[in-house]
């Protein structure tokens, strides 16, 4: 296992209002963004998946759907959902295989039904909208826990003079994650990600560390899932988690107050 430190900035916007999912029905961004980017992954590999709860309503259909990666010679995996994670107008699948993916299969996903012979047509522009990504299997299975190597640190940054007044919590964190060795990289990216997740206020969300920062808020109107109070003081629970969907065993909290002067 390789020790390295990698430092990310995450973003929670502050509006004037109490700590609650955000609301927003236009602050959905991109309607789908499925994870990770890297072309190549292990036999293992996670797939999460942002989606606009608003947009397609899959809250209460989820359950019903069937979750595959599938080969262009027909070959198919069954995933399941490992988190399930609705906040706000936003909603968040991730998906691992119940099985290995065999070695240098090429694999996207597909949804089909449980309960009934096709899928609604809000499903269907909703499976059209992931499985046009492919992945290919290229490492070995990865069941080992990334960890915190120390503990996160706030970087506090305050815009009063922006259009929309925002505040950003920025944390930089230091973690140690096997995946990030050499045996896993293949020259389409440095490393495999990590991401974060973050339980904070009675919701919780997988933030993609995936070549980005990963980010639960931005410094505009549409900032994520969470709006605060100016003022007040927060605690924010954070995991570690890697590309194979295995969470760290050590959660860390996070308190801060953003104090804002005007």
């Amino acid at each position: 296992m390789t020790r390295f430190a990698a430092f990310f900035l995450m973003y929670f916007l502050f509006q004037l209002c109490p700590a609650t999912a955000q609301k927003n029905p236009d602050c959905c961004g991109r309607s789908v963004q499925v994870f990770p980017n890297n072309v190549n992954i292990p036999a293992n590999g996670a797939f999460l998946i942002d989606f606009c709860e608003e947009k397609y309503q899959l809250q209460h259909e989820f359950e019903d759907l069937i979750f595959r990666a599938v080969t262009s010679s027909g070959k198919r995996y069954r995933l399941k959902v490992i988190e399930a994670n609705f906040s706000g107008s936003m909603g968040q699948l991730l998906l691992k295989p119940r099985r290995n993916i065999k070695i240098d299969d090429t694999v996207s996903i597909h949804i089909s039904m449980k309960r009934r012979d096709g899928l609604t047509p809000k499903i269907k522009e909703f499976d059209r909208s992931i499985n046009y990504r492919k992945w290919v299997s290229r490492f070995r299975p990865d069941h080992i826990l990334p960890y915190w190597t120390r503990q996160p640190e706030t970087l506090l940054s305050n815009y009063t003079k922006e259009i929309v007044r925002g505040y950003n919590v920025g944390i930089n964190h230091t973690v140690t994650d096997n995946s990030r060795s050499e045996a896993y990289t293949l020259g389409d990216y440095d490393w495999l990600p990590v991401y974060l997740c973050v339980e904070f206020e009675g919701q919780r969300f997988i933030c993609s560390g995936d070549h980005t920062t990963p980010t639960i808020g931005r410094s505009d109107v549409c900032g994520g899932n969470f709006e605060f109070a100016y003022n007040r003081p927060y605690v924010a629970k954070i995991w570690v988690v890697d590309v194979c969907g295995n969470f760290s065993e050590e959660a860390k909290f996070l308190p801060f107050v953003a104090k804002v002067t005007e």
